[in-house]
């Protein structure tokens, strides 16, 4: 729990950064539109670029070749290669151009080697492949694929669009990356989406506002489950992964970001951060019974959504006030290993194997 090297960002970053599969490189978005990739190994700023003028998000591909960078102004997003050279430009709306949209986020899906992309002011989600064997997208009416009906274009860093009611936001994705979950702003409750079938097939039964892109996944009873944390109530959903049934609703001290879990560690942690009481309390449940454990409380802080270490063995968490820390827990334990004072709010993300594991099957 030692300061390693601190080095001056950009401000306004909106997301987390994103790491290479070898470790070495954090990429960080800021948004006023500039990217910078930050060398972990030499400790140095090695590159930057500007993708727009108004950035809300980047990801990285699983193969760590490509980035890219979701814009509101001005609607667009941006692919780089891996020197973040431009490599390719999309224009933010519909296909015919007669409505322009912001993208509102990029996600990488690893199980798919593909980009998904949720427009902000069209009903619409993109897929793009960075696989240079996608198979080809056909737009419009097709009356059989082997009689070569339709103009093709080619999968490879093209979007294949699926069209929906409206905009959905705060997106998450089931493990296999089958499924997007989202909420769109006139309906608070979940969708589910297919990225295979490319339609709506179900509607999640959880009361007040989910909070899909926070939700975590794993094995319950041998059948895999997700935990959502309900960002109006205070709550946990465990729903069923295969027909999406509400199991079990855990409470917790308010409205929380995120619930968090690692392939290792027998519980999940869920945070209160967005509740006016309560939020300096994290709720940490068996994943065996899905009953909550003894609380961890950090009395007269504001706990953010925590992070485990690589090896599942640690907790982290940051606080949300001007003066933040950050501290580590025993994940067995329960119990305080460390803390780390910092210069403001403190936001903890993960490196490494773990990242790019979360592509793989639940344990």
């Amino acid at each position: 729990m030692q300061t390693v090297h601190r080095f001056a960002s950009r401000t306004l970053l909106p997301s987390a950064p994103a790491f290479s599969p070898d470790g070495r490189h954090a990429y960080f978005g800021a948004r006023d539109g500039w990217i910078t990739r930050f060398d972990l190994w030499s400790q140095r700023v090695d590159v930057e670029v500007r993708a727009g003028q108004q950035l809300l998000g980047l990801a990285l591909s699983s193969d760590g070749r490509w980035l890219a960078a979701a814009n509101a102004a001005p609607h667009s997003l941006v692919l780089f290669d891996v020197t973040l050279a431009p490599a390719k430009l999309f224009a933010g709306g519909t296909r015919d151009g007669l409505r322009s949209s912001a993208v509102a986020s990029v996600h990488d899906a690893p199980a798919r080697r593909s980009f998904i992309v949720a427009l902000r002011d069209v009903g619409e989600l993109w897929e793009i492949s960075y696989d240079p064997r996608a198979e080809d997208i056909y737009e419009g009416l097709v009356h059989d694929f082997r009689m070569g009906e339709g103009l093709p274009m080619r999968g490879f860093h093209n979007a294949r669009r699926t069209r929906l009611a409206e905009p959905l936001v705060d997106i998450g994705f089931d493990p296999d990356f089958i499924a997007a979950l989202g909420t769109a702003a006139a309906d608070p409750s979940g969708q589910v989406v297919n990225l295979d079938v490319r339609r709506r097939i179900a509607t999640l039964p959880i009361a007040g506002r989910p909070g899909l892109s926070g939700a975590t996944a794993f094995l319950w009873q041998q059948r895999p489950v997700l935990a959502v944390p309900n960002r109006l109530r205070g709550s946990v959903a465990v729903l069923d992964l295969k027909d999406w049934r509400l199991l079990r609703e855990i409470a917790t001290p308010g409205p929380g970001q995120a619930v968090r879990s690692h392939p290792r560690s027998p519980t999940v942690w869920a945070d209160a951060s967005l509740s006016s009481e309560g939020s300096d309390t994290l709720t940490v449940i068996d994943r065996r019974s899905l009953e909550p454990l003894a609380p961890v409380r950090e009395a007269g802080r504001r706990l953010g959504p925590v992070e485990f270490s690589h090896d599942g063995q640690r907790v982290l968490a940051g606080t949300l006030e001007a003066n933040g820390l950050l501290i580590a827990w025993d994940a067995s334990r329960l119990t305080e290993i460390g803390r780390l004072p910092m210069r403001g709010p403190v936001g903890v993300y993960r490196v490494g194997e773990h990242v790019a594991g979360r592509s793989g099957g639940l344990r």
